[in-house]
């Protein structure tokens, strides 16, 4: 289950791999990852952006099953002004550290949110935490 505290808003970021050490360093004070998470899902980046479509990315780590994985988890951050993801912007990113089966329901649950533009962008510009809270909260009830 999501929290709170696994939201960031109005977040800014002047490149993705700022972005990403950004959500990661919630992660790592959330307990979810070590800080060596964090320079997997820069790797990943490298190699396979995590920009997905309609303004969301999902960076996360290369192995799935990862020792830098502490417990499942995932961190959504929101950036009103986007960050570029090569010639993409991203608005939301699901950072996600979880582990065979469960990561895959994250990644689906994730798809709902492309899918479902009028959430989106909603999510986009909602500058208050409960509001942002209860969208994730319906979605995250209705996929995992």
């Amino acid at each position: 289950m999501i929290t709170e505290k696994q939201i960031m808003l109005s977040c800014s970021a002047c490149s993705k791999e700022d972005a990403i050490r950004l959500v990661g360093q919630r992660m790592i004070e959330l307990g979810f990852i070590t800080a060596e998470y964090v320079n997997e899902m820069l790797e990943r980046e490298k190699i396979c952006s995590t920009y997905i479509a309609n303004g969301i990315a999902i960076p996360h780590g290369l192995n799935n099953r990862s020792a830098s994985i502490l417990k499942e988890g995932m961190v959504i951050a929101q950036f009103p002004e986007g960050v570029y993801y090569d010639s993409e912007r991203a608005y939301l990113l699901f950072s996600i550290a979880g582990c065979g089966e469960r990561h895959l329901k994250i990644l689906s649950a994730v798809a709902d949110f492309i899918e479902n533009n009028e959430v989106n962008q909603k999510l986009r510009t909602v500058s208050s935490l409960t509001p942002f809270y209860r969208m994730i909260e319906y979605f995250e009830a209705r996929a995992l």
